[in-house]
């Protein structure tokens, strides 16, 4: 079996999604981050991508490829900070695939409130490589395809000479341990809806590179 790994573009969105939902379909709260998997679910999902998309120049989306069947079968999205710049980088805090008043939304919110706020907490005010999100089809989990796309972040992190984040969930501790990045902080919050188990997890930055 063979991958391949390119830039995603605003024509790959509708099936990065699929494969997105189906990757967090065990983890229910990740409904807080991208919606309900419904039709409006995933065409709210898809307009605050293609906002970043077009809007965020730290924004990058990679995807890889089942060069057999064409799939896409992993998705990845960066946000790249070579040096530092006035907007954080904290989630749309925006619960519009929600009804209003709903405990969905309230718990939503509660979510992604505190999950930017930590974000901001350690990412805030220098320069770094954030590994946004990270998911692989069902399928094709325990083949190296989350490897890949965090070794290209690595790769380019180390270039940069600048620090890398993540917040991994359980799932995805393993790979990111593997790849060099340490413990910072477990999350543990609760909202009358979801709870948000993750840790929050650092690969500390190059300060040199030797050139042959």
């Amino acid at each position: 079996m063979h991958f391949v790994l390119s830039r995603a573009t605003e024509a790959d969105l509708d099936e990065l999604i699929n494969v997105e939902y189906r990757a967090f379909a065990s983890l229910e709260v990740a409904s807080a981050f991208l919606g309900p998997n419904t039709p409006l679910g995933h065409e709210k999902n898809k307009e605050r991508l293609l906002k970043d998309m077009r809007e965020d120049q730290a924004d990058l989306w990679f995807k890889l490829v089942d060069e057999d069947t064409g799939k896409i079968v992993s998705g990845a999205n960066w946000k790249i900070y070579p040096t530092w710049t006035a907007r954080p980088p904290s989630p749309e805090l925006s619960v519009d695939y929600y009804g209003e008043g709903s405990l969905e939304k309230k718990s939503a919110e509660e979510v992604l409130k505190d999950f930017g706020g930590r974000r901001m907490k350690y990412t805030n005010g220098h320069p770094h490589v954030l590994l946004n999100i990270l998911f692989t089809d069902l399928d094709y989990q325990g083949r190296g395809c989350g490897s890949i796309m965090v070794k290209w972040g690595c790769d380019i992190a180390d270039q940069l000479l600048v620090p890398m984040w993540v917040e991994a969930s359980a799932a995805g501790h393993r790979v990111y341990s593997a790849n060099g990045f340490e413990v910072v902080e477990k999350v543990d919050t609760r909202t009358s809806k979801w709870r948000h188990m993750y840790t929050m997890m650092r690969r500390r930055a190059k300060t040199e590179k030797t050139i042959d």
